[in-house]
């Protein structure tokens, strides 16, 4: 047998082994995706424990509220443009200006202090707190999921009341 042909054959093998071999991959990795898919359909018709239900809303709001914090920095930096404006305007301005200087000022102060709010929980707050008592573990959580919940509403509440507050600035 020549060269040539010997490195052909040789060639065509490794080919139909690569084609077999791919083949392979394909049928495992497909068995493994229905599987998973069968998992993860069990696991939504699987009623959640009170536990696990709870945790969602303190993750969810939780998430919203990070979410948020971003955003209240933005919206005191916008407050504190146009707090420093006002007080370089002449005195009858200024004066002009008071009452909607109060609002914002106010309006700084309870933005940070929601801020400050979400920080400290996040801090104090404990996942995997009393996982020995389930009956305790449940009050726990039932009442970080009202501090979250309040956390939450405050932020979405403070934001829609900056933007009314900022929109009369541009007006």
């Amino acid at each position: 047998m020549t060269r040539k042909r010997k490195c052909n054959s040789q060639i065509v093998i490794l080919k139909k082994f690569l084609f077999v071999l791919t083949a392979f991959i394909t049928i495992i990795a497909s068995s493994c995706n229905d599987s998973s898919d069968s998992n993860s359909n069990n696991a939504r018709t699987r009623p959640k424990s009170k536990v696990d239900s709870l945790m969602d809303n303190i993750m969810a709001d939780h998430g919203t509220g990070m979410a948020k914090m971003n955003k209240i920095s933005v919206v005191q930096g916008q407050i504190r443009k146009i707090i420093d404006s006002i007080g370089k305007l002449p005195v009858k301005e200024r004066n002009a200006l008071a009452s909607y200087k109060t609002d914002l000022d106010s309006l700084f102060s309870r933005l940070q202090n929601a801020e400050d709010r979400m920080n400290q929980w996040m801090d104090e707050f404990n996942m995997d707190s009393l996982e020995n008592d389930a009956e305790k573990r449940v009050q726990y959580l039932s009442s970080e999921n009202q501090k979250t919940a309040k956390l939450k509403d405050d932020m979405v509440s403070l934001l829609q009341k900056a933007d009314s507050l900022l929109s009369k600035n541009k007006q």
